[in-house]
């Protein structure tokens, strides 16, 4: 369900100190490829730039006691998102569902646990992605550089693919604005 219409003026008006990880989560949110996003924990500056960003091009936004932002088209869908990721119940597959990742993916995580995310990635990434699934290697998420922003279920997960080929198509069109420059090797 991509928007054919990426609005590169919000991309380009995105404050340059967050973490890297929070661009693709962006890309994919201004792409409708994500109905709603959590940033990861920034510094106050970049939060204050981040709410005058929502407010100029319309977002809203809640920003949890722990640090994360979460943003969406609707309040009350960052509301929600937010309490689900604070919930102390499992919610992987509900907080999934919020943040726009394959059902197939959230299946798998809710079955591997919440808490073994972070090996079961490191286990999926070690065996490798072959072309085309390479578009789906998490592993550069936190590098900046990822062009999806979950767990796949698997190295050849048709869902994620559809999605990182979404963001693809986005940044070669838009491949000579500098705010593109940390997908370059995609080009």
């Amino acid at each position: 369900m991509m928007n054919n219409r990426f609005d590169i003026k919000a991309f380009e008006a995105l404050p340059i100190d967050l973490k890297n990880n929070d661009y693709i989560d962006l890309l994919l949110f201004l792409i409708q490829q994500k109905p709603n996003i959590r940033l990861g924990k920034n510094s106050l500056k970049a939060y204050n730039a981040m709410k005058k960003w929502c407010y100029r091009f319309g977002y809203k936004f809640i920003i949890s006691s722990s640090g994360y932002m979460y943003i969406s088209r609707k309040l009350l869908l960052a509301k929600l998102t937010q309490l689900v990721d604070d919930s102390l119940l499992e919610h992987s597959e509900i907080l999934g569902l919020l943040l726009g990742y394959p059902k197939c993916c959230r299946k798998k995580i809710k079955t591997i646990g919440e808490n073994n995310i972070d090996e079961y990635e490191k286990h999926l990434c070690n065996r490798g992605f072959t072309k085309p699934y390479n578009l789906i290697d998490c592993s550069p998420y936190t590098k900046g550089y990822a062009l999806i922003s979950h767990v796949p279920c698997c190295n050849n997960c048709d869902e994620s693919l559809k999605i990182a080929k979404s963001a693809l198509k986005i940044i070669r069109q838009y491949k000579s604005y500098p705010c593109m420059r940390r997908w370059s090797m995609y080009f």
